[in-house]
């Protein structure tokens, strides 16, 4: 079997070597975007990392998926094909955190779920939507990541277990601390948030 970050990396969705910024404005040397497994070039990639996915989820007997938006929306949908047992329900922004419909939150209750997103590394949105439904007494039974990426491989978050397709540690910093800044290593504006970052004046 190819290693999988060579694989990802043929595939353009992970730049390896570099000094990017990426959502929450860690700083990192690799940019992952799942965003291009759904181009037609790479739907082989997408159909293998699904599968390998789906093969974690289906133990489970997951009825329905979810995920933060937008990602896990996007990818609730591509899974729920694989898992005919299971139906995709979409979360939307609101505040700073998600909300859902209410006829989402029905279609949620009373139902084994599971919350799904492309990485996981510190967690952060796998948290906040867990915690929305939790508010609504409504307890996802586990998480599912095409990539977890902590260092330390973590596989349980808040007593729900965290099941993933492939594992590897990705390094990340913050700003105030990051060893390619400190190296004047240029930020890459073409992946991430690099540029936002440089426009701050940083």
């Amino acid at each position: 079997m190819e290693d999988p970050k060579t694989m990802l990396q043929e595939a353009g969705v992970l730049q390896s070597d570099g000094h990017f910024v990426g959502t929450n404005g860690e700083h990192l040397s690799d940019y992952l975007d799942f965003d291009l497994i759904y181009k037609p070039q790479n739907e082989d990639l997408k159909k293998k990392l699904l599968e390998d996915l789906v093969q974690k989820i289906q133990p489970t007997g997951a009825e329905v998926i979810t995920g933060p938006a937008e990602g896990g929306n996007l990818l609730s949908s591509s899974l729920t094909p694989y898992l005919p047992q299971a139906i995709a329900v979409e979360s939307k922004k609101f505040n700073g955190s998600f909300a859902y419909e209410a006829e989402g939150l029905e279609k949620l209750r009373g139902k084994k779920i599971v919350i799904v997103d492309d990485v996981f590394r510190t967690g952060h949105s796998l948290r906040k939507l867990s915690t929305v439904l939790k508010t609504h007494d409504i307890q996802p039974i586990a998480f599912a990541v095409i990539l977890n990426r902590h260092l330390s491989s973590i596989e349980i978050l808040d007593g729900i277990p965290i099941l993933s397709a492939l594992r590897f540690p990705l390094s990340s910093w913050d700003e105030t601390s990051c060893p390619l800044c400190l190296k004047n290593i240029p930020v890459n504006t073409a992946f991430g948030h690099g540029q936002e970052f440089l426009a701050r004046g940083k």
